[in-house]
């Protein structure tokens, strides 16, 4: 037996174009008759609604138990503070800031990418110290900037 009926197309095909499943080694419906199955039950605004309050509720329960939340302060504490205490940081964090707060009071446009001409950017700062000098990158080509940088 190679081939089998998809229950949903009626499609005759093979085993491979199915799931596996342990009652008969092989689901009823084909793989891509299951997507889009899947993708119109995950698009409907319900499903979405009741997983965002699933999850909150499952962070705000595991993050009260006394275990993960010693962790989280731990970490909190000790790499997080020590992270933003080191100088060099200092001034990202700085630059970043300065960077956010004049582009929300519009002092600073988004500009597309200089390398690809993306509309989706972020800003480069050439120097931290002076963070009104920005370049914008779409994400791939500030990667690519940075690892240049670092050779």
């Amino acid at each position: 037996m190679d081939a089998k009926i998809c229950g949903r197309c009626k499609q005759e095909k093979s085993l491979v174009e199915f799931y596996k499943s342990k009652r008969d080694g092989c689901g009823s419906v084909c793989i891509p008759c299951k997507k889009i199955v899947a993708r119109k039950y995950n698009a409907r605004a319900e499903v979405k609604e009741h997983r965002k309050a699933y999850w909150k509720a499952y962070k705000k329960d595991y993050f009260n138990r006394p275990e993960p939340r010693k962790r989280l302060r731990a970490y909190i504490n000790g790499y997080i503070r020590s992270y933003r205490k080191h100088p060099v940081t200092k001034l990202k964090i700085w630059a970043r800031q300065y960077t956010n707060n004049a582009i929300r009071a519009g002092e600073i446009q988004r500009e597309p990418c200089i390398i690809c001409g993306e509309v989706k950017t972020e800003a480069h700062h050439l120097d931290y110290e002076r963070p009104s000098i920005i370049m914008w990158l779409c994400y791939q080509c500030h990667r690519r900037v940075h690892k240049e940088l670092e050779e």
